[in-house]
Protein backbone atom coordinates (compact mmCIF):
# COMPACT_ATOMS: atom_id res chain seq x y z
CA UNK A 1 0.00 0.00 0.00
CA UNK A 2 1.41 3.83 -0.24
CA UNK A 3 2.08 4.81 3.20
CA UNK A 4 2.48 8.36 2.03
CA UNK A 5 3.09 11.10 -0.56
CA UNK A 6 6.02 13.60 -0.49
CA UNK A 7 6.28 16.97 -1.89
CA UNK A 8 9.47 18.54 -2.97
CA UNK A 9 10.27 22.15 -4.35
CA UNK A 10 14.47 22.31 -5.96
CA UNK A 11 15.17 19.46 -2.99
CA UNK A 12 13.63 21.06 -0.13
CA UNK A 13 10.49 19.24 1.44
CA UNK A 14 7.54 21.51 1.47
CA UNK A 15 4.14 18.94 1.93
CA UNK A 16 4.13 15.53 3.66
CA UNK A 17 0.32 14.22 3.05
CA UNK A 18 -1.46 11.48 3.32
CA UNK A 19 -3.05 9.62 0.11
CA UNK A 20 -6.28 11.42 0.99
CA UNK A 21 -4.32 14.59 0.07
CA UNK A 22 -6.56 15.31 -3.27
CA UNK A 23 -5.40 19.27 -4.87
CA UNK A 24 -2.51 18.46 -6.35
CA UNK A 25 -3.11 21.58 -8.95
CA UNK A 26 -2.08 24.05 -6.24
CA UNK A 27 1.40 22.91 -5.95
CA UNK A 28 2.06 23.26 -9.73
CA UNK A 29 5.65 24.64 -8.98
CA UNK A 30 6.37 21.05 -7.31
CA UNK A 31 9.65 19.49 -9.09
CA UNK A 32 9.78 16.15 -7.48
CA UNK A 33 7.07 13.37 -5.51
CA UNK A 34 8.31 10.46 -3.55
CA UNK A 35 5.18 8.24 -3.42
CA UNK A 36 6.52 5.89 -0.09
CA UNK A 37 5.14 2.34 -0.70
CA UNK A 38 4.84 -0.37 1.25
CA UNK A 39 6.15 -3.95 -0.18
CA UNK A 40 3.92 -7.38 0.62
CA UNK A 41 6.91 -9.42 -0.08
CA UNK A 42 4.16 -12.49 0.32
CA UNK A 43 3.09 -11.04 -3.17
CA UNK A 44 4.39 -11.70 -6.63
CA UNK A 45 3.82 -7.87 -7.71
CA UNK A 46 6.16 -5.51 -5.71
CA UNK A 47 2.96 -2.91 -6.61
CA UNK A 48 0.13 -2.70 -8.28
CA UNK A 49 -0.26 0.46 -9.78
CA UNK A 50 -3.68 0.43 -11.04
CA UNK A 51 -5.35 0.55 -7.52
CA UNK A 52 -5.47 3.24 -4.78
CA UNK A 53 -7.95 5.00 -6.59
CA UNK A 54 -5.38 5.58 -9.80
CA UNK A 55 -3.73 7.94 -7.47
CA UNK A 56 -0.44 7.92 -9.63
CA UNK A 57 -2.32 8.76 -12.65
CA UNK A 58 -4.13 11.89 -11.17
CA UNK A 59 -0.29 12.51 -9.35
CA UNK A 60 1.20 12.60 -13.14
CA UNK A 61 -1.70 14.49 -14.93
CA UNK A 62 -1.84 17.11 -12.50
CA UNK A 63 1.56 18.00 -12.15
CA UNK A 64 2.92 17.52 -15.66
CA UNK A 65 6.82 19.22 -14.63
CA UNK A 66 7.18 16.96 -11.64
CA UNK A 67 9.49 14.12 -11.41
CA UNK A 68 7.42 11.30 -10.37
CA UNK A 69 9.31 8.49 -8.14
CA UNK A 70 8.51 5.68 -6.04
CA UNK A 71 10.22 4.43 -3.26
CA UNK A 72 9.87 0.83 -1.93
CA UNK A 73 11.34 -0.70 1.00
CA UNK A 74 12.22 -4.04 0.73
CA UNK A 75 14.63 -6.60 2.66
CA UNK A 76 14.66 -8.39 -0.79
CA UNK A 77 18.29 -9.70 -1.22
CA UNK A 78 18.57 -6.88 -4.41
CA UNK A 79 18.60 -4.25 -2.48
CA UNK A 80 17.15 -1.96 0.46
CA UNK A 81 15.41 0.49 -1.16
CA UNK A 82 14.08 0.60 -4.70
CA UNK A 83 13.48 3.71 -6.52
CA UNK A 84 10.82 3.52 -10.33
CA UNK A 85 10.28 6.39 -12.08
CA UNK A 86 6.54 6.39 -12.54
CA UNK A 87 5.63 8.95 -15.32
CA UNK A 88 8.58 7.19 -17.40
CA UNK A 89 7.00 3.47 -16.75
CA UNK A 90 3.41 5.32 -17.65
CA UNK A 91 5.05 6.23 -21.04
CA UNK A 92 6.79 3.30 -22.11
CA UNK A 93 3.65 0.99 -21.27
CA UNK A 94 1.83 3.73 -23.29
CA UNK A 95 3.86 3.03 -26.34
CA UNK A 96 3.07 -0.86 -25.74
CA UNK A 97 -0.40 -0.16 -25.84
CA UNK A 98 -0.07 1.73 -29.20
CA UNK A 99 2.28 -0.52 -31.04
CA UNK A 100 0.82 -3.86 -30.03
CA UNK A 101 -2.70 -3.07 -32.64
CA UNK A 102 0.35 -3.96 -35.57
CA UNK A 103 0.39 -7.43 -33.91
CA UNK A 104 -0.85 -9.94 -36.45
CA UNK A 105 -1.83 -11.78 -33.77
CA UNK A 106 -5.72 -12.68 -34.02
CA UNK A 107 -6.58 -13.41 -30.01
CA UNK A 108 -4.21 -11.13 -28.34
CA UNK A 109 -1.91 -8.61 -29.03
CA UNK A 110 0.97 -8.01 -27.31
CA UNK A 111 3.95 -5.57 -27.24
CA UNK A 112 7.40 -5.33 -25.17
CA UNK A 113 9.71 -2.69 -25.19
CA UNK A 114 13.78 -3.48 -23.43
CA UNK A 115 14.60 0.61 -21.84
CA UNK A 116 17.82 1.39 -20.56
CA UNK A 117 18.95 5.10 -19.73
CA UNK A 118 15.54 6.41 -20.61
CA UNK A 119 15.92 4.90 -24.20
CA UNK A 120 14.12 2.37 -25.99
CA UNK A 121 16.90 0.10 -27.31
CA UNK A 122 14.63 -3.00 -28.23
CA UNK A 123 10.96 -4.03 -29.41
CA UNK A 124 9.23 -7.03 -30.01
CA UNK A 125 5.56 -7.62 -31.21
CA UNK A 126 3.84 -11.64 -30.43
CA UNK A 127 3.15 -13.78 -34.33
CA UNK A 128 5.14 -15.79 -36.23
CA UNK A 129 8.59 -15.67 -37.23
CA UNK A 130 9.19 -13.41 -40.08
CA UNK A 131 8.09 -15.04 -43.80
CA UNK A 132 5.76 -17.57 -42.53
CA UNK A 133 1.94 -17.38 -42.39
CA UNK A 134 0.44 -15.27 -39.48
CA UNK A 135 -2.83 -16.74 -37.65
CA UNK A 136 -4.76 -13.55 -39.49
CA UNK A 137 -3.70 -16.17 -42.53
CA UNK A 138 -4.86 -18.91 -40.89
CA UNK A 139 -8.65 -18.10 -39.23
CA UNK A 140 -11.08 -16.05 -41.35
CA UNK A 141 -13.16 -14.07 -39.61
CA UNK A 142 -15.73 -17.31 -39.73
CA UNK A 143 -13.50 -19.34 -38.57
CA UNK A 144 -13.03 -17.09 -35.49
CA UNK A 145 -16.32 -17.54 -34.17
CA UNK A 146 -16.39 -20.86 -34.13
CA UNK A 147 -16.71 -22.69 -30.44
CA UNK A 148 -13.08 -24.70 -31.19
CA UNK A 149 -11.33 -21.70 -32.31
CA UNK A 150 -9.34 -21.07 -29.18
CA UNK A 151 -8.02 -24.71 -28.84
CA UNK A 152 -7.04 -24.51 -32.35
CA UNK A 153 -5.08 -21.07 -31.98
CA UNK A 154 -3.75 -22.05 -29.22
CA UNK A 155 -2.51 -24.92 -30.80
CA UNK A 156 -1.26 -22.78 -33.79
CA UNK A 157 0.60 -20.78 -31.15
CA UNK A 158 1.97 -23.41 -29.19
CA UNK A 159 3.74 -24.19 -32.95
CA UNK A 160 4.41 -21.51 -34.41
CA UNK A 161 4.15 -18.25 -32.77
CA UNK A 162 7.20 -16.29 -30.73
CA UNK A 163 5.96 -14.11 -28.02
CA UNK A 164 6.37 -10.62 -27.91
CA UNK A 165 9.02 -10.35 -25.17
CA UNK A 166 10.93 -13.33 -26.81
CA UNK A 167 11.21 -11.27 -30.00
CA UNK A 168 12.37 -8.31 -27.72
CA UNK A 169 15.01 -10.31 -26.33
CA UNK A 170 16.37 -12.05 -29.59
CA UNK A 171 16.18 -8.06 -30.98
CA UNK A 172 18.20 -7.09 -27.89
CA UNK A 173 21.04 -9.21 -28.58
CA UNK A 174 21.07 -7.99 -32.34
CA UNK A 175 21.52 -4.62 -31.09
CA UNK A 176 25.42 -3.63 -31.39
CA UNK A 177 25.51 -0.03 -29.95
CA UNK A 178 24.67 -1.41 -26.23
CA UNK A 179 27.38 -1.52 -24.23
CA UNK A 180 26.18 -3.01 -21.28
CA UNK A 181 23.36 -5.23 -20.17
CA UNK A 182 23.11 -3.96 -16.55
CA UNK A 183 19.85 -1.65 -15.53
CA UNK A 184 17.42 -3.04 -18.37
CA UNK A 185 13.81 -2.42 -17.73
CA UNK A 186 10.91 -4.45 -19.77
CA UNK A 187 7.86 -3.20 -20.50
CA UNK A 188 4.94 -5.47 -21.97
CA UNK A 189 0.91 -4.88 -22.05
CA UNK A 190 0.83 -7.91 -20.93
CA UNK A 191 2.23 -9.71 -17.75
CA UNK A 192 5.00 -12.30 -19.13
CA UNK A 193 4.36 -16.01 -19.67
CA UNK A 194 6.36 -18.63 -16.85
CA UNK A 195 8.79 -19.17 -20.21
CA UNK A 196 9.39 -15.81 -21.44
CA UNK A 197 10.14 -15.40 -17.57
CA UNK A 198 13.23 -17.65 -17.75
CA UNK A 199 14.47 -16.07 -21.06
CA UNK A 200 14.15 -12.60 -19.36
CA UNK A 201 16.02 -13.55 -16.35
CA UNK A 202 18.36 -15.08 -18.45
CA UNK A 203 19.19 -11.58 -20.62
CA UNK A 204 19.91 -9.82 -17.17
CA UNK A 205 16.87 -7.92 -16.97
CA UNK A 206 15.87 -7.05 -13.68
CA UNK A 207 12.55 -4.77 -13.75
CA UNK A 208 9.71 -5.47 -15.33
CA UNK A 209 6.97 -3.03 -16.02
CA UNK A 210 3.20 -4.89 -16.88
CA UNK A 211 -0.37 -3.28 -17.93
CA UNK A 212 -2.56 -6.45 -18.43
CA UNK A 213 -2.93 -9.93 -16.77
CA UNK A 214 -2.44 -12.66 -19.02
CA UNK A 215 -5.29 -15.06 -18.37
CA UNK A 216 -4.03 -18.35 -20.17
CA UNK A 217 -0.74 -18.58 -18.17
CA UNK A 218 -1.35 -16.17 -15.15
CA UNK A 219 1.78 -17.42 -12.94
CA UNK A 220 4.45 -15.51 -14.79
CA UNK A 221 4.72 -12.80 -12.39
CA UNK A 222 5.08 -15.57 -9.22
CA UNK A 223 8.67 -16.86 -11.81
CA UNK A 224 9.65 -13.55 -12.30
CA UNK A 225 10.34 -12.97 -8.61
CA UNK A 226 11.38 -16.22 -7.82
CA UNK A 227 14.49 -15.02 -10.48
CA UNK A 228 14.81 -12.04 -8.53
CA UNK A 229 12.87 -9.46 -11.13
CA UNK A 230 11.37 -6.61 -9.47
CA UNK A 231 7.80 -7.14 -11.60
CA UNK A 232 5.16 -3.67 -11.02
CA UNK A 233 1.98 -3.43 -12.43
CA UNK A 234 0.59 -0.45 -14.18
Amino acid sequence: MIKRVEFYRNNKNVVDESVNFSNYKDFNDITDVEVWITYDESKDVVYDFTGENLIIGRLIDSLPEARIVGRVDSSRDLCEELYVDLRQAKAFLGVTDSLKQLSKCTRLKVCCVIEKDGRIISTGLNGTPAGFKNCSEVFSPIERLKKDYSTKHHEFSEAYEVHAEMNAVLELGKNSSIDSYKDLTLYCSTCPCPGCAKMIAQAGIKYVFYHNEYDRLPEGAKHLKEFGIYVFKC
